[in-house]
């Protein structure tokens, strides 16, 4: 006799079975989710945005969350970036000393 599996014990057993499948066409999956990507641009950005305006607090909280768990990582980023874009930063300081200055004289 044959026994029924519960909804949770067929949804794990779905999961499964997909994450095998994923792991087994890696290409063929990050080529269909860019397909995907390119002729949808819109609307992914549009549900993206949704996302994050209905969940802003929570995925700040996991911003922080990454940040304080991998200090290290970020700072090597962050000076990586800044090295990279030392002349453009440089120029935005100085257009916004401009602009305070601006300001300022009004």
């Amino acid at each position: 006799m044959k026994t029924k599996l519960t909804d949770e014990e067929k949804k794990a057993k779905k999961a499964a079975r997909d994450k095998a499948y994923r792991k087994a066409n890696k290409e063929k999956v990050a080529a269909q989710k860019k397909a995907y990507y390119a002729a949808n641009q819109e609307k992914v950005a549009a549900r993206q945005k949704a996302h994050y305006e209905a969940n802003k607090e929570k995925v700040a909280a996991q911003a922080k969350a990454y940040r304080e768990a991998n200090k290290e990582k970020v700072a090597a980023q962050a000076k990586a970036y800044n090295s990279q874009n030392e002349e453009a930063l440089n120029m935005l300081q100085m257009i916004g000393e401009f602009s305070m200055l601006n300001e300022a004289t009004k």
